[in-house]
């Protein structure tokens, strides 16, 4: 009578055969990116605020509610000590050294007008430490109707006025989107976690917290650091379904309740209709409208004014405050975490291309209000003071952090101060 033959599980495999099949698991990424269907739709949640006071209650970034065990390698590392250390070991050896070639870290983001932002992870091979890029990839969706929920087109409604006094809460979201989802600093837990100091008091409105969304904490230090951040945004826009408006198509919000007396719709100053008049009279800008690339243009133009003109000019004017909410726990997050942010836009001379933001030479953001061109006679001239301006004292803290990280271009700041 034969043996029945015994069942070989994986643990019981040669190392080299584990460590194959561990590469090829941790380069598995999504085959396909999300759309606005139902099953999308359903399987999301809304995020609260619960680190910055002087904003509304609730986001408007509704990301999956279901942890995505493709990421990280979690389904690797959370099974046993053995698979954890043999999964380990090969990001160590393998990975990190380049010898193994692997997907790049993807975010896809959708943005969804009249709504607000969907962030979905499509590949993050593994618990990376640095990362030399991060791509996020942006596509601008028209919602259909009866497709989003009502409570998420009510949670996008705001009065022009009523934030007058900060930035918009487009601008506001897209900051959170990008510097800390992105960099995955929100946590559920508000466990070693940091906050915005109250300065205003949001409208009551805005004070309201959904039942069905999701604490969003934000972590005092983030997981990983990124060399680059790409935020490339997709040149047409997408219906429903995910099919790319080809050529101009009149864009209209599909239902009555996108429109509420006094209240704006999400990204209304964004993607204005008002300046139909204005292409009719500029021959470059009516082409761009009538290749369908009018959003991806305005979007781009946004992005510039968000996050280098609002973020970063809170430390290069000073004092930093009037009377307005700190901006430092977002520009501390792009200075510390970030080496430099790039992005797609629309020049009028070149058309689409990829750009840095020039603005973001640190070396002159975290330096202008020092007395002195050296970093150690500026610092020693600040603490002698009787009363040493803290938020100087902070700046030093920042660019200490630059210097250890080598994103500190010492040459490039000692020829801004001569110039």
């Amino acid at each position: 009578m034969k043996k029945a033959r015994e069942r070989t599980g994986f643990l019981d495999l040669p190392l080299e055969l584990r460590r194959i099949i561990i590469l090829h698991v941790l380069k598995h990424r999504r085959p396909k990116e999300p759309v606005l269907k139902q099953r999308d739709i359903d399987g999301r949640v809304r995020l609260q605020n619960c680190f910055d006071p002087n904003y509304p209650t609730e986001t408007n970034i509704y990301v999956e509610k279901e942890r995505n065990e493709r990421i990280h390698g979690n389904g690797l590392l959370r099974t046993c000590r053995l698979l954890r250390r043999d999964t380990l070991d090969l990001i160590a050896d393998t990975v990190e050294t380049g010898k193994a070639k692997m997907p790049p870290f993807v975010l896809d983001m959708m943005l969804v007008k009249g709504v607000g932002f969907f962030p979905t992870w499509m590949s993050f091979p593994y618990p990376a430490k640095r990362i030399k890029k991060l791509r996020v990839n942006v596509r601008i969706f028209r919602p259909k109707k009866g497709i989003v929920p009502l409570d998420w087109i009510r949670a996008g409604q705001y009065k022009a006025d009523d934030y007058e006094w900060c930035q918009s809460p487009f601008t506001w979201n897209l900051w959170v989107v990008l510097l800390f989802y992105a960099m995955g600093r929100l946590s559920p837990s508000p466990a070693n976690t940091i906050q915005a100091d109250r300065v205003v008091t949001p409208p009551a409105d805005a004070m309201r917290a959904d039942t069905d969304s999701v604490p969003a904490y934000l972590s005092a230090h983030a997981p990983y650091s990124v060399n680059e951040m790409f935020v490339s945004t997709h040149e047409l826009e997408y219906s429903a379904d995910g099919k790319a408006y080809r050529g101009y198509v009149e864009d209209k919000l599909p239902q009555l309740e996108y429109y509420q007396e006094g209240y704006s719709a999400f990204g209304h100053e964004i993607f204005r209709h008002d300046q139909d008049d204005y292409y009719d009279h500029d021959e470059h800008y009516l082409s761009i409208r009538n290749a369908g690339k009018n959003a991806f243009s305005q979007f781009s133009d946004a992005s510039v004014h968000a996050l280098n003109e609002h973020l970063l000019s809170y430390y290069r004017v000073y004092p930093y405050r009037y009377h307005e909410p700190s901006r430092q726990i977002y520009v501390d997050a792009a200075a510390k975490y970030i080496q430099r942010l790039q992005h797609t836009y629309y020049s009028t001379e070149w058309g689409v291309v990829s750009g840095g933001c020039s603005v973001w030479l640190w070396e002159h953001v975290l330096t202008s209000p020092f007395e002195a061109a050296g970093l150690a006679k500026a610092y020693k001239i600040e603490k002698k003071k009787p009363h040493p301006d803290e938020e100087i004292l902070h700046l030093f803290t920042l660019i200490k952090w630059r210097i250890d990280a080598g994103w500190w271009d010492n040459d490039m700041y000692k020829r801004l101060w001569e110039n």
